[in-house]
């Protein structure tokens, strides 16, 4: 899996590119983490390249938004491809992370 990385102000902007599946998983989830350490706890996943999430990337993702939030933070998802909103919807993740349609939305949420 390829994963960009962007700085936009104080909000962290992370692309991975390809499925949210194990090994992948394990690296999207290893970085977020990195950042969180850092500090940098305002974070947008850009899911527009992401065409499939297994159920232990959603885990990964629930479990990612309680750290970032214990840090007084937040992660926010956007561009969800239309796959992975429906699993979103379909598995009420989305009761528990913010989605957002788009980069804009979700920065907006973060500030």
């Amino acid at each position: 899996m390829k994963i960009e990385q962007s700085q936009q102000g104080t909000v962290t902007v992370i692309t991975p590119i390809g499925a949210l599946v194990d090994d992948d998983r394990v690296q999207l989830a290893g970085l977020i983490e990195k950042h969180i350490q850092h500090g940098k706890v305002k974070i947008i996943i850009d899911m527009n390249a992401v065409p499939f999430i297994e159920s232990e990337g959603l885990e990964m993702l629930l479990d990612s938004c309680e750290s970032a939030a214990a840090a007084s933070g937040g992660i926010r998802i956007a561009n969800p491809s239309e796959t992975v909103a429906d699993i979103l919807k379909a598995t009420r993740l989305c009761n528990f992370v913010e989605v957002h349609a788009d980069l804009a939305g979700a920065r907006r949420s973060l500030l």
